[in-house]
């Protein structure tokens, strides 16, 4: 039973995170050509460095999904994963959220005010700030929101591949890409614009 709620809020995110692509894409082309060459020339120059530094011990042209969790930073800060809103700091709320199955929380996590992420939780009781964050997906125009082995909104999709290896799945069509990893202790996973091939959703769940 267990398993299957866990399946379920996995596939919730999953639905969420698309819907969100969508809808954010649109909102934010203006915006994204107007900042292009200042975009390109950043990622150019500090890319490749930023991801080599942040994630100089992890074993390059493999997954595992504990270890890959031990190089989270959110907002810049080194976090533990599955974490807290009290791991994060006073700034972090939880907001719209609601048991979406028994015992599975839903909803989002606020960084002074704004929402920054879909998450969920596999709380028994109420949801608080000690509550373990076991599943989350980036709703954030912010780059640097959230990193994972160097890996951020905006890096190449290229580089997923020369940190984690071949994905497990990797679904394309003509609109997005999904790289895919996943194994027994949960699953990570990039979601690309064909036509861009950078990093606009990174999704993160733990069984």
């Amino acid at each position: 039973m267990r398993k299957r709620l866990k399946r379920a809020a996995c596939i919730w995110l999953m639905a969420g995170m698309m819907a969100l692509v969508g809808c954010s894409e649109a909102k934010n082309d203006k915006a994204d050509e107007t900042k292009k060459q200042v975009v390109e020339t950043k990622e150019n120059d500090s890319t490749k460095d930023t991801t080599q530094d942040k994630s100089d011990e992890y074993p390059y042209g493999t997954f595992d999904f504990e270890e890959a969790c031990k190089y989270i930073e959110i907002n810049g800060k080194k976090v533990d994963f599955p974490f807290t809103l009290n791991d994060l700091g006073d700034d972090y709320e939880f907001v719209d959220y609601d048991e979406y199955v028994e015992g599975i929380y839903s909803g989002y996590i606020t960084y002074k005010g704004e929402k920054i992420f879909m998450m969920s939780s596999h709380e028994t009781g109420e949801l608080t700030r000690n509550s373990e964050i076991n599943g989350v997906h980036i709703n954030s125009h912010n780059d640097d929101t959230l990193s994972i082995c160097g890996l951020r909104r905006g890096t190449p999709i290229e580089k997923v591949i020369e940190i984690f290896g071949e994905p497990t799945y990797a679904p394309e069509d003509s609109v997005s890409g999904n790289y895919g990893y996943s194994e027994e202790k949960g699953l990570i996973s990039f979601t690309s614009f064909t036509e861009k091939q950078k990093i606009y959703i990174i999704h993160i769940i733990a069984n």
